[in-house]
């Protein structure tokens, strides 16, 4: 018979079959209604004639986002009074990337950087508001750019009333990161609980960060650059391809590809990036196999990228030892 301990395991090992089960349905069926509306035969040969010079430089384009994403943390782990080296916290970036890709989202990858963070002394507390805050700074910038780029897509299609719904996600998004940097204020007798007091600790670091502004200025920054970098990739990509596309075209319109990605509901994105890179370029007259041809070499980049970290995974010595629990 199992225990509660035993019984409680085996529910969350369900739960998350489950929900990756459900993902990677997700993700196969998109794929699937996509492939079945283009020419197979014709996106593979635009797979295979993909010009491999500009691919090599997307490559290396893409590798440089690891050290991106280094410096973005490394700022707020220091910002919280937990600094790293940086080649601490390039080792967890890299292996968390690997995860990201082997796992059912990215918040299985960020749990591993939380995982190996806290053995490194940080605790598991301020390891894990590190990632989340992380992730916030994020997406929060990534909405601005695509809040700011927007009148430049409105000015190539047809007016919709669509042309709100950013703009109301980037005042939401400050509203929200303004929230969220207040959570400590809560009442003293709500803080007793465990729950509340974390959500309240996650609030104090989030105003640590914009209260010092070195590492706040270059948290945005790096965040920024990131997003652009992957605008650049898909520039660079496209050009493989031959497609008639500006960088300006691909900094327009992907970021609200990298933003729709956000949302946990396939395996590392598989699916909703094609489904979004279609939609998003067939408004500048890209055709549908193109636009997937594109994203599919993303994403093969992506995984090729994020391997290495793998083995740095296996040849590490954290993931032998117990977490810091402070």
């Amino acid at each position: 018979m199992l225990d509660k301990s035993g019984k409680s395991q085996a529910r969350a090992s369900v739960k998350n079959y489950f929900f990756f089960g459900l993902k990677l349905v997700v993700s196969a069926g998109l794929v699937w209604l996509l492939m079945a509306s283009v020419d197979v035969t014709e996106t593979l040969a635009r797979l295979k004639n993909a010009h491999w010079p500009y691919l090599l430089i997307a490559a290396a384009v893409l590798f440089t986002q690891t050290v991106t994403n280094t410096l973005r943390w490394k700022a707020v782990l220091e910002a919280i009074g937990r600094p790293l080296l940086f080649s601490k916290v390039y080792k967890i970036v890299f292996i968390g990337l690997f995860f990201n890709q082997t796992l059912p989202s990215a918040v299985g990858g960020d749990a591993v950087r939380i995982y190996l963070t806290s053995k490194s002394g940080t605790g598991v507390g301020k390891a894990a508001n590190s990632v989340l805050i992380e992730r916030v700074v994020t997406v929060l910038v990534l909405v601005l750019l695509v809040a700011f780029t927007q009148p430049f897509l409105l000015s190539r299609i047809d007016d919709t009333p669509a042309k709100w719904v950013f703009p109301a996600l980037a005042v939401a998004a400050i509203s929200g990161t303004v929230f969220l940097m207040f959570l400590d204020k809560l009442p003293e007798n709500l803080r007793r609980w465990k729950v509340i007091g974390a959500i309240a600790a996650l609030g104090e670091d989030t105003r640590a960060l914009f209260k010092k502004t070195r590492q706040s200025f270059w948290c945005l920054i790096w965040s920024l650059y990131g997003h652009i970098n992957l605008s650049l990739i898909a520039f660079l990509i496209g050009l493989s391809l031959g497609l008639d596309i500006s960088i300006l075209d691909c900094l327009v319109l992907v970021p609200p590809v990298i933003l729709v990605m956000t949302i946990p509901i396939s395996i590392a994105g598989w699916g909703v990036r094609e489904g979004a890179m279609v939609v998003a370029f067939g408004m500048i007259g890209i055709e549908r196999v193109d636009a997937l041809s594109l994203s599919i070499i993303f994403g093969l980049l992506t995984i090729a990228i994020a391997l290495p970290g793998g083995l740095v995974w296996l040849l590490s010595t954290e993931r032998k030892s117990r977490p810091d629990s402070a």
